[in-house]
């Protein structure tokens, strides 16, 4: 919803896409708009779960197709940290960040906006509200 506010809430003209996201859902037309612009890819059985809390790891996967685009793009921010593994390395839990998060949470630390707890990022945890306007905010911050 974040994103899809973020972009103008543009008309949504892709069909419905998750078997569990009907069309008078809250948040059926950002979902739709999301999937149908490559940021989400839902679940492997056709659902997106919408009501599932995000954890750690998905919410930087999903920021990451967000912003990381505008990054590269706009060759804003240092673009080698998508690639660097070591970004990761000073952390406790880095055997917990799944394979298909690892680029999103090498670039979010890389860019210095995802700083973890006490060397740990902590991804399979459920991402709070606040951490992810932190993560937001530190994006914007290094932008400005």
């Amino acid at each position: 919803m974040i994103f899809y506010r973020m972009a103008g809430e543009p008309e949504v003209t892709a069909k419905d896409t998750y078997s569990d996201v009907p069309a008078g859902l809250w948040c059926a037309k950002a979902v739709t708009w999301a999937s149908a612009n490559g940021l989400v890819l839902g679940y492997e059985d056709g659902t997106f779960r919408p009501d599932q809390p995000i954890t750690r790891a998905e919410a930087m996967t999903l920021i990451n197709a967000v912003l990381g685009r505008r990054t590269h793009a706009e060759n804003m921010l240092n673009e080698s940290a998508v690639t660097l593994e070591e970004n990761l390395l000073s952390f406790r839990d880095v055997g917990a960040v799944s394979g298909y998060a690892r680029p999103a949470m090498n670039w979010a630390v890389g860019q210095g906006i995802l700083l973890g707890s006490e060397n740990y990022l902590m991804p399979r945890e459920q991402a709070t509200r606040a951490q992810v306007a932190m993560v937001l905010h530190r994006y914007l911050t290094l932008l400005g």
